[in-house]
């Protein structure tokens, strides 16, 4: 790009500067996460969560998942999910000896 002067040169830099510096901080307002705030909890998956969010607008309300991180769980109790329950571990000698064994 070619620039008559170097004073000319100085000005177009100060400007886009400017221009770029204003976008950065626009770019991380806009990146920071607002966290959700449920009605409840209807579900969870690996690190999702299915939220019940209300809809003022329409006074209704919808479900959507979302990451674990994006929610504000203060105050909501979590289903428990299929898998954390705990299955039993059981050796072949004890389920031998168990009284329902087919011996």
């Amino acid at each position: 790009m070619y620039f008559a002067s170097q004073v000319m040169l100085k000005k177009h830099l100060g400007v886009h500067a400017a221009i770029r510096a204003d976008a950065v901080k626009t770019m991380a307002a806009a990146a920071a996460p607002q966290r959700i705030r449920p009605l409840r909890v209807a579900a969870r998956r690996q690190r999702e969560l299915m939220v019940v969010i209300a809809q003022r607008e329409l006074n209704s309300e919808y479900a959507e998942w979302v990451d674990e991180n994006l929610v504000d769980l203060t105050d909501i109790e979590l289903p428990v999910a299929p898998g954390d329950l705990a299955m039993p571990t059981v050796s072949v000698d004890e389920h031998l000896k168990s009284p329902w064994s087919d011996n």
